[in-house]
């Protein structure tokens, strides 16, 4: 049955557009630049993996329509096979994957607690953490030192754990192993079932955060997990269900994201030294600094993916409703039409405004 169907789908393509390309391959991971500014200036086209017809989005105006026309296209996964890797956090109802009033519930409520005078207190700590890994380094003998090991790996568990979590660090190793665990789901076959390792991670995790919720209950503090549990919209508030669901996306998920785009902040201004220089002799250039080198090389080239809720077209592209359309906004990054004095591979540091 599920062949039938995807044959009826294939069938359906304008062969012109199917692309023989595996997308979670090294060879596309380690020159995903290069693919992003390809994709940067496509039309939508058709890859299969696993069997299952997807379409590759990267332009920048394709992205935006994707992104925003609810009335067309959904974050929210079909009931249909072939799906089963998107559902990266086996049914629970995380924000990056809702739409609609439910998502837009979710986001009032957890927007209180990340109002800009909240976010700005955590500076001061947040400082003292990168100060002292800082010093650690300096503090070593070597003349070279692994920044990862160092300091992007380690720089995220102190500030999202114990910062902004409170959670004591005995715990920390359920959720670094969950965020490592994450990429395990790339390869689920259609109908198959998660890896091993991942449902057992994503279970020792489950089992700390409901302990926290209770804990922060019974004695709330001035942490992010105590005030997610005093949040009110009126009459409404947080499901236990979705406490544990927000809080296992920030907690697990944004561990490695935030390291690996650290290492591509400092790799992509290791590869252009002369703006290195520029921006360590002007320090107010730190901030667009770090946004170009996050437009350059950003964490992951891909975002959750969306669905089309009825047959649509899209710059051409006939998508067949259900199919998953993969949203590349690592190439809409390096779109011309709205970059067009930046190169796709190069970092110019320029003035913030």
């Amino acid at each position: 049955m599920k062949s039938e169907a995807i044959s009826v789908e294939i069938s359906a393509l304008d062969p012109a557009k199917i692309v023989a390309l595996d997308i979670v391959s090294s060879e596309v991971r380690q020159n995903f630049r290069s693919y992003c500014a390809q994709w940067a200036t496509q039309d939508p086209f058709y890859i299969t993996h696993n069997g299952i017809v997807q379409v590759m989005v990267g332009r920048h105006r394709d992205l935006t329509r994707v992104s925003t026309d609810r009335s067309i296209f959904s974050v929210e996964l079909p009931k249909r096979p072939g799906v089963e890797k998107f559902d990266t956090f086996m049914g629970m109802d995380v924000i990056a994957q809702l739409d609609g009033e439910k998502h837009d519930r979710l986001r009032r409520l957890l927007s209180q607690p990340f109002n800009p005078t909240a976010v700005q207190a955590l500076h001061g700590q947040i400082e003292r953490h990168v100060n002292d890994l800082i010093d650690a380094i300096l503090a070593g003998d070597a003349l070279e030192f692994d920044f990862m090991a160092k300091f992007a790996e380690q720089i995220m568990p102190r500030v999202l754990l114990q910062t902004m979590f409170a959670i004591d660090p005995s715990e920390w190793h359920r959720f670094i192993r969950m965020g490592n665990a994450i990429e395990l789901t790339e390869d689920i076959e259609p109908g198959g079932d998660f890896p091993v390792e991942y449902k057992s991670a994503m279970a020792s995790v489950r089992e700390a955060i409901l302990v926290l919720i209770e804990e922060r209950r019974a004695h709330p503090g001035t942490d992010l997990m105590s005030q997610l549990i005093q949040v009110r919209d009126g009459t409404d508030k947080l499901s236990d269900d979705e406490l544990f669901a927000q809080m296992f996306t920030l907690l697990a998920a944004a561990l490695q994201s935030t390291a690996s785009a650290l290492g591509g902040i400092l790799l992509t201004l290791a590869r252009h030294p002369e703006q290195f220089a520029l921006v360590k002799a002007e320090l107010d250039l730190v901030p667009s600094a770090v946004e170009e080198c996050l437009r350059v090389h950003g964490s992951g080239y891909l975002s959750f993916p969306r669905f089309a809720l009825e047959d649509t077209e899209l710059s051409g592209t006939f998508i067949p409703a259900g199919v998953p359309i993969l949203m590349c906004l690592g190439a809409g990054n390096y779109d011309p039409e709205v970059y067009p004095s930046r190169c796709a591979s190069m970092f110019v540091a320029t003035p913030k405004v």
